[in-house]
Parts: C-alpha cells; structure tokens; sequence
C-alpha cells in the first residue's frame, strides 16, 4: 500500500479503515508464513506475530491499543524486514 493509500485510509471510518488494512496485509503475506494478530483478555491490547512455515513464532509484538494499530504494526513490519540489513553486534558487556 503507497504512501498516498494510507493517507486517504486515514480519512475513512475505523471500520474501513481496519478492513483495507487488513486487505493490505494479506495481499503482502506469503503462503508458508503468515502474520497471526489477536487482542489479549489479559490487558486488553492487540499483539501480532509472525509464525514461519515451520510452525515456529518469529517476531512477538507489543501491545497496541487498537486493531488498527496493531494492523499498523504488522505493515511495517513487513515494508522493514524486506529492506533491513543483517547486522552482526558484539556481545553485550556482563
């Protein structure tokens, strides 16, 4: 989704808004892995994940008040991962 897409999104009624971004992240999302989102009983905010095609949980989120927030995330998530280097750290000092 462009740049100007999210802006117009932006104008739209949350309950559009949240089905577009929906829409948006599902085109994005490849077969073997997939984005999971829930919202939690415990404190009432929306996390995401992504589960590999293993089965195995890669990338926990925080918490995001709203649905469309943590859709929000998921976008960037994906737009980041695809450009993002991989980068060795040293080890952090005991």
């Amino acid at each position: 989704m462009a740049k100007k897409e999210i802006k117009k999104e932006a104008k739209k009624k949350p309950e559009a808004k949240t089905k577009n971004l929906l829409d948006a992240v599902k085109q994005r999302t490849t077969r073997e892995a997939k984005y999971e989102f829930w919202k939690s009983e415990k404190d009432d905010l929306w996390y995401f994940h992504l589960r590999a095609a293993n089965g195995e949980v890669q990338t926990p989120s925080e918490g995001y008040s709203t649905k469309q927030k943590c859709l929000g995330g998921i976008l960037a998530a994906q737009k980041n991962s695809a450009t993002a280097a991989i980068v060795q750290t040293p080890p952090k000092k005991k």
